[in-house]
């Protein structure tokens, strides 16, 4: 999903959050564990992945996401 982005677009934050959300509105999950919806679902798995602090991610949004990070 990422990949669609284009070579000269810089992935940030927010878009693999974005592309996490849309991968998993796809499929039929129930969420649970704190998770309500996709949205917050992507938001953990994407922030634990790149092991950055849940309290920090409204500042980190725009944050650039390195091609290693991307393949998490």
């Amino acid at each position: 999903m990422l990949s669609s982005m284009g070579k000269s677009s810089e992935i940030t934050l927010a878009n693999c959050i974005d592309a996490a959300r849309a991968q998993l509105e796809a499929t039929d999950i129930d969420y649970g564990q704190g998770s309500e919806d996709a949205e917050q679902e992507a938001s953990w798995l994407v922030i634990h992945a790149l092991d950055i602090e849940d309290n920090d991610i409204d500042s980190e949004l725009d944050r650039p996401v390195s091609r290693d990070g991307q393949n998490k």
